[in-house]
């Protein structure tokens, strides 16, 4: 693993205690990607992609950052099966910590559907596709088409709750995201977020191509929020992990094998690796044992911790 100091500071925190992780070839995810029908290289303008670690705030992330568009999102919703859920946890869960009546903002909002979970009269949903603010309209939901910096401009101290799932893993800048989405919360109001949570078994998946450039800039680990309220004017209140989802149980063992047999055979991890690379054989082997053991595993394995993490924060 590589562990080589860099010169850039922190994305989130600032801080120059950045190492490099690992080393990672752009050609790689490319052609991953190119398996699936997706082209993404016109976001890689660097030969080199690295994933990073703060020394500070824990957050890892790649970089140089390498942003996917509104059309590289709308291939993946159409060649992706299951990539957005309408009914998730995250949602259940978030709901909990919003009272009723309660002025909310949810940034990136997509369709709206988070409003099925909740009830106010005072909603306003900020979204840039403009098929899902169709959708959302005819619903009778309050969506815009507007940046959450113009709208921060606009709406200063003004909604009790601002929300946002699965979303700020996308973002090239969290530290400028997180801190204009707090300008629009009243003192006291609260932050709600959900990430894939790097403290689960994502963390041992290889070739995940959708953890990484142009999909996902970050990957957050449970110290990550504790740290965030010494850069940002936030109270943590609670970290809450949602139950493994039931077309995850695969994958989930998957990774779960794979972890334990690397570890016996003594085999480097590496996140992204060419398809002749033995660590890759050795994933897909647990794949296979993970088809034929899941059935009985999740019998018994009812607790499972799935991959989202719910963050609420209260404004200092």
């Amino acid at each position: 693993m590589v562990t080589n100091k860099i010169k850039m500071n922190c994305i989130l925190c600032n801080s120059s205690d950045v190492k490099v992780l690992e080393e990672i070839e752009p050609s790689i995810l490319k052609e991953i990607y190119e398996q699936k029908g997706i082209k993404v290289k016109q976001f890689f303008t660097s030969k080199d992609l690295n994933l990073c670690e703060c020394g500070s705030c824990q957050l890892l992330y790649f970089t140089p950052p390498a942003v996917g568009d509104g059309a590289f999102y709308g291939e993946l919703q159409q060649k992706i099966n299951g990539y957005y859920l309408k009914e998730k946890e995250d949602f259940v869960m978030a709901a909990r910590h919003i009272n009723s009546g309660e002025s909310v903002l949810e940034i990136g909002c997509g369709e709206g559907n988070f409003t099925n979970y909740i009830t106010t009269d005072n909603y306003v949903g900020l979204e840039f596709n403009e098929d899902a603010i169709a959708i959302a309209q005819k619903k009778g939901l309050n969506v815009i088409n507007q940046s959450i910096e113009d709208f921060a401009k606009q709406n200063p101290e003004k909604y009790d709750v601002a929300c946002y799932f699965q979303v700020l893993e996308h973002v090239p800048e969290p530290s400028q995201f997180i801190t204009e989405s707090l300008k629009c919360l009243k003192k006291g109001g609260k932050l709600i977020f959900a990430v894939p949570s790097e403290d689960t078994f994502l963390r041992f998946g290889v070739n995940l191509f959708l953890n990484a450039p142009p999909h996902h800039i970050t990957r957050w680990r449970d110290a990550v929020f504790t740290e965030m309220q010494k850069s940002f004017p936030i109270k943590l209140k609670a970290v809450i992990h949602e139950k493994l989802h039931r077309i995850h149980h695969v994958f989930y063992l998957q990774c779960t094998i794979y972890e334990s047999l690397r570890k016996i055979l003594g085999i480097p991890f590496k996140n992204f690796v060419r398809n002749d690379d033995k660590s890759y054989s050795l994933f897909k082997i647990s794949f296979l044992l993970s088809k034929i053991l899941s059935p009985v595993y999740f019998l018994f394995k009812k607790d499972a911790i799935g991959q989202s993490v719910i963050v609420v924060y209260e404004k200092e």
